[in-house]
């Protein structure tokens, strides 16, 4: 699929995203009620449970829970993590943004990350492979701000991963468009 093309599929998506949220349709998880237990034995560990509402939900190769299975986090928690300002033009803007987030390595080694490849789900069911090893050649950030306002899902969020693309032109490769995915939901270590 060309850029033009595959930039046009997820325009379709944004819209009709939006067009749910007008509608009242949020598709944004409840906040956490269950526990998770601590497995020292295997290495497992217990993360902290949300206090707002989940907005990310991290399953597959893992050995950090607050749930079965799963690490879910709100908003706070993950800028617990420790945020980054990053400004940089994405693949399809033509002028720079201040974006705030936090490090996707950052975030893969709270949860115990072990896979090669995390598959990335937007609010749409969009969904993307990204190899983890991104995440460790280059600052790129889950990003909850862009020029000091809060992402919606009308922006684009509540979070969206966002390479640092005017740092390094490697990146300027079409390979790395589709992987500028927005309204992210949940992420999948494999």
């Amino acid at each position: 699929m060309n850029r033009l093309a595959m930039i046009k599929q997820r325009f379709a998506r944004f819209l009709a995203t939006l067009l749910l949220f007008m509608a009242g349709f949020v598709p944004i998880s409840a906040p956490v009620q269950s526990l998770a237990q601590s497995n020292t034995q295997h290495g497992e560990q217990s993360i902290a449970h949300p206090k707002g509402d989940v907005i990310l939900t991290i399953t597959g190769q893992i050995s950090n829970f607050n749930a079965p299975g799963e690490a879910r986090f709100d908003l706070d928690m993950i800028k617990a993590l420790g945020t980054r300002m990053l400004t940089s033009r994405t693949c399809c803007s033509t002028s720079a943004s201040d974006w705030k987030g936090v490090l996707m390595r950052d975030l893969l080694e709270a949860v115990g990350a072990k896979g090669e490849t995390l598959t990335v789900t937007g609010l749409d069911e969009y969904q993307v492979d990204v190899p983890i090893d991104d995440y460790r050649d280059f600052d790129v950030i889950l990003a909850f701000e862009e020029n000091g306002e809060e992402l919606s899902i009308r922006t684009r969020g509540p979070l969206r991963l966002i390479y640092p693309h005017d740092h390094h032109t490697e990146l300027h490769d079409p390979k790395y468009a589709a992987r500028y995915i927005w309204q992210i939901r949940k992420m999948h270590v494999k």
